[in-house]
């Protein structure tokens, strides 16, 4: 085994910018192959650790994060693996080729043909249509006004059951228009041409074709938006469709033991939408809770209210499993028994979380490819933010929500604060060199890394709106006047 030895200033961690060669600024040991202990004497304690008991654990690890913030200034050895690896997300010399090998991702617009055919639709069809209340007519019994109401929910369900069967024809015929091409692979690189070993069969005439390229169709932003939103809808429709069938108008009532696990999008109403506001809301507050006592011991002066930079990254696999909580892909936000988190985390959660990262970054691309953040709805702004974990809308989430109580915020108001913000989070995303960047490592250029995002736009601007959206009092961390020493 051989290992790469950095020193420096960024020796506690690897910049997910790094190219094929170690970064300006950075003392390089290069690769050795020579004493492959020093990787132990580093990384490991100095003493041989018993059996340690339940109890004691807690103290065994604050004393042992602690030894290793005091050899913080040491040179960090990282193992050398041939192979590239994707855990941990941080993209390494080894992610790259020697050359170019694959095919560019192209930012330029899509052609007008195309633009005019798909990029101008909105995504209507995959959210909940207006409901029509119906107000109450003088002398009107309130048996009469409430089988109004039942009605006006039940037009409201058949007109989101009608949106989702016309997604579901639309993405059918995606399918069959990006084949055989998978939706991630569409969205990097429409309109280029992929070679392949073989000659290319015509389906139409039988006959085949003397060039082995086969162009990949153009998709749009609303295409793979819709691809993946009428899945997840289709996977909810079964049981929604039972409750829906068994309780007619007192649908409503039923779906309030529920809760939003079995209503499809198009079907959820201002309840459910304020609903998962408040769902959202409440994991940015768990969030924060449980970072701020996980690195409380190696950041005890952070250097604002989202600094987690820590010298050591001890637990890192407890950092994705809380932005995954962050962000809906996890319904826990730490583990449920002793020694089980880190099995859960690698067995079932760090696939999923690749997916996503992986959907951010196709998302972003036909983003920009279609004018960027500025060409966006308001709710087509909101919706990727919340999806990408944003701070910064996170940060006026909650004082909206939880200080002044009001859900009605998505505007353009709120579109012109984010919009500059999520583009300089894409400039960043965009700046590799993709021609060398293995496909299958994209996903790392979306990933959030919460041990390295203390100066990105993202977290400056998150930290800058807390001036104008403060936080609730009692959400408020750290010792308050009355709890601090006096000063003898």
């Amino acid at each position: 085994m051989s290992f790469a030895v950095l020193t420096g200033p960024s020796a506690r961690f690897v910049r997910t910018a790094i190219g094929p060669v170690c970064a300006s600024g950075v003392n390089g040991i290069g690769i050795t192959r020579q004493q492959p202990q020093l990787a132990i004497r580093h990384l490991t304690s100095s003493r041989v650790l018993r059996a340690i008991k339940p109890e004691d654990h807690a103290k065994w690890r604050r004393d042992s994060v602690a030894r290793l913030n005091r050899r913080a200034q040491d040179p960090l050895v990282i193992p050398y693996n041939p192979k590239p690896t994707s855990r941990g997300g941080l993209i390494t010399p080894q992610c790259y080729a020697p050359r170019p090998e694959y095919l560019p991702i192209l930012l330029d617009p899509l052609p007008e043909g195309v633009e005019d055919d798909g990029g101008n639709r909105s995504l209507d069809s995959t959210r909940p249509p207006p409901l029509d209340m119906p107000t109450k007519q003088a002398g009107q019994s309130k048996l009469s006004y409430y089988v109004a109401i039942g009605r006006a929910y039940l037009s409201f369900y058949k007109t989101g059951l009608r949106n989702i069967r016309s997604n579901w024809r639309e993405y059918s015929e995606l399918r069959a228009w990006i084949q055989p091409f998978t939706i991630v692979a569409a969205a990097r690189y429409s309109g280029q041409q992929w070679a392949t070993k073989k000659p290319i069969t015509d389906p139409a005439t039988g006959q085949m074709s003397a060039s082995n390229h086969i162009p990949v169709p153009h998709i749009s932003r609303r295409d793979f938006q819709l691809y993946y939103r009428t899945i997840s809808d289709l996977l909810k429709l079964i049981p929604f469709g039972l409750v829906l069938l068994v309780c007619g108008e007192f649908t409503p009532l039923a779906v309030l033991l529920f809760g939003n696990a079995i209503v499809p999008l198009p079907c959820r109403i201002p309840a459910q939408q304020r609903q998962a506001m408040d769902t959202s809301v409440q994991r940015f507050r768990q969030w924060k809770q449980h970072m701020h006592k996980l690195t409380s011991l190696s950041v005890p002066h952070p250097q604002h209210a989202f600094d987690f930079n820590t010298p050591r990254l001890e637990h890192a696999w407890r950092r994705d499993m809380l932005f995954a909580h962050l962000v809906g892909q996890s319904r826990f936000a730490r583990p449920l028994l002793p020694l089980m988190g880190s099995l859960y985390f690698h067995v079932v959660l760090h696939q999923r979380l690749t997916r996503y990262w992986e959907r951010i970054f196709c998302d972003t691309i036909l983003i920009r490819r279609e004018g960027g953040f500025a060409a966006l709805s308001p709710i087509d702004v909101f919706e990727y933010a919340l999806n990408y974990g944003s701070l910064a809308l996170l940060v006026i989430m909650e004082h909206e929500i939880r200080v002044k109580k009001n859900y009605d915020f998505v505007n353009e108001a709120l579109k012109e604060k984010l919009a500059p913000i999520l583009e300089r989070e894409a400039d960043a995303m965009f700046q590799d060199d993709f021609t060398r960047l293995m496909p299958h490592l994209h996903w790392m250029r979306a990933y959030r890394n919460t041990a390295l995002w203390r100066d990105t736009p993202d977290v400056l601007a998150a930290v800058d709106l807390l001036n104008d959206y403060p936080p609730p009092v009692e959400l408020s961390w750290g010792p308050q006047k009355e709890d601090r020493p006096k000063e003898k």
